[in-house]
């Protein structure tokens, strides 16, 4: 089961990130490959001419801005290393492909790039991100790192899982400063230099001036063109005492590669590993399972202290499902004491809501049919249908006690009371089956979120419409047979009841 619902666009999208140093020209090549490959794809899928409206391309960042739908990430920011390219489809309605299809032919034809770090592509137009992201973390960095490559390896060789990819070497450069002892003579520290450096190139706040019922901070700072040279930073000048002493006297200074960020989670640091599934061929839930139960044990052998979470969309599931069940049921006691209170019976409200299991299978079956995923909102559709069919039971119960009550035999009851019901509970079933229908077919992106809720209401009703009959007789069956059972015992055991 898929946590949330992702909804098909009509343009899918590229994304490149090439080596920080890589240049323009790179960039314009990749885009080119990947124009023309997205050409061919569109070949691949469709025999239409115009199924490919077009494919725009740009650097830097993407068109549109969105950067969480084209590369599943909302922490990047523009940079010369990163590409992006979007073909434009035909509206949904109008072609006879959709475009995951269109997605998997076109990365299948660009294959990999060569000197490209990341290569991501996606047909969502709304999507919370990778289906599969985990949260790794070990004893020591360098446990954690070596432990991120083998689960990668491993998530690699799974069937159906592309895409994969960690922050293992999403890293930014940094001036790192070593001190000589020449500072530590003058009792200067890191710290000391560091807020040197600082006001040389961010800004020292020299005043605030009053504007208005604002006040502006005056900072002062190296001009830009000196602030673009490691050179300068070592000429910088710190002030020992009443002097001042050049930064390289001072310490060494070195540009080095460092984390773009630091994540942690409880105080542990943590690693993500990240990866898109093709759901023709499996699903996120299948593949986590597998890595956990499989992979994970295996792993935590050979890495001390290793452990891995779920994040994201997946963990967000694991969070409401429990609180989801917890309301339903709470729901479901609610709806029970008042149906007891007013059929002033035990058994009957058992009778009326054992048909709601059925339109759970009704439910299944609908998703199995149509093609669909089963959702969370595919479960709130469920939650619904549970009302619908208590309304449907209760109109053949109501009529079936006033004919027991009258003394009818059970069975004749039973068949009169379907017989006088059917009509009403044909109407019902099929006006809301029909009603919910259009839903259920509609292709435009606005219904994308409404079909899961539609399916499970509109099947499930249908199966669970005839059970009530059944499950009213099997009652009177063991009905009869107890209060045999009970005349018996009372016989040979005088005043156990």
């Amino acid at each position: 089961m898929s946590g949330a619902a992702t909804v098909p666009a009509s343009n899918p999208d590229g994304s490149i990130s090439g080596a920080p140093g890589e240049g323009v020209f790179q960039n314009e090549q990749a885009d080119g490959r990947r124009q023309i490959a997205a050409g061919r794809a569109i070949g691949d899928v469709t025999d239409a001419e115009d199924g490919l409206a077009g494919v725009l391309w740009q650097l830097a960042e993407p068109l549109g801005g969105n950067e969480a739908n084209a590369t599943g990430s909302t922490t990047s920011a523009a940079s010369a290393n990163r590409a992006y390219v979007v073909a434009q489809l035909k509206q949904s309605s109008a072609r006879d492909f959709e475009a995951k299809d269109f997605q998997r032919a076109w990365r299948e034809e660009v294959g990999r790039i060569p000197g490209a770090e990341k290569l991501t592509f996606t047909s969502d137009l709304v999507s919370p991100g990778a289906p599969i992201q985990l949260q790794i973390s070990a004893r020591t960095d360098e446990l954690t790192r070596e432990a991120v490559l083998k689960l990668r390896q491993e998530l690699e060789s799974q069937p159906g899982v592309y895409d994969v990819r960690d922050d293992r070497f999403r890293t930014t450069e940094e001036v790192r400063i070593q001190l000589k002892p020449l500072a530590r003579n003058y009792g200067l520290t890191q710290n000391d230099l560091a807020r040197e450096v600082r006001a040389a190139f961010f800004g020292a706040e020299a005043v605030r001036i009053q504007r208005d019922r604002e006040e502006i901070p005056v900072r002062v700072r190296l001009p830009e063109s000196e602030r673009a040279s490691l050179e300068t930073l070592k000429r910088l000048r710190v002030k020992v005492g009443e002097g001042f002493v050049p930064m390289h006297n001072l310490a060494d200074l070195s540009i080095a590669p460092a984390p773009a960020s630091i994540n942690r989670v409880n105080g542990r640091r943590i690693y993500s590993l990240n990866a898109f599934v093709d759901e023709d061929v499996t699903t996120a839930d299948l593949v986590s399972n597998h890595m956990f139960e499989e992979a994970l044990p295996r792993l935590q052998q050979e890495y001390e202290g290793l452990t891995m979470q779920v994040s994201g969309d997946q963990e967000e599931q694991a969070e409401a499902t429990p609180v989801l069940a917890r309301n339903f049921m709470l729901a479901m006691i609610v709806i029970y004491s008042l149906l007891a209170l007013n059929f002033r019976s035990y058994s009957q409200p058992l009778v009326i809501m054992g048909a709601i299991p059925f339109g759970y299978v009704g439910a299944l079956i609908g998703h199995g049919l149509m093609g669909a995923d089963l959702t969370l909102l595919s479960f709130f559709g469920i939650i619904g249908l549970s009302g619908v069919i208590i309304n449907t039971s209760l109109m053949v119960t109501d009529f079936l006690n006033e004919r027991l009550e009258n003394g009818q035999d059970p069975t004749e009851a039973v068949i009169d009371s379907m017989l006088d019901r059917f009509r009403a509970i044909l109407l019902t079933t099929l006006t809301t089956f029909l009603g919910v229908t259009p839903i259920i077919m509609e292709t435009s992106l606005q219904a994308q979120f409404l079909i899961p809720t539609a399916i499970s209401l509109g099947f499930g009703i249908l199966f669970a419409a005839r059970v009530v009959p059944e499950e009213r007789m099997m009652e009177e069956a063991f009905g009869d047979e107890y209060r045999a059972y009970r005349a018996r015992t009372a016989r040979i055991i005088p005043g156990i009841f």
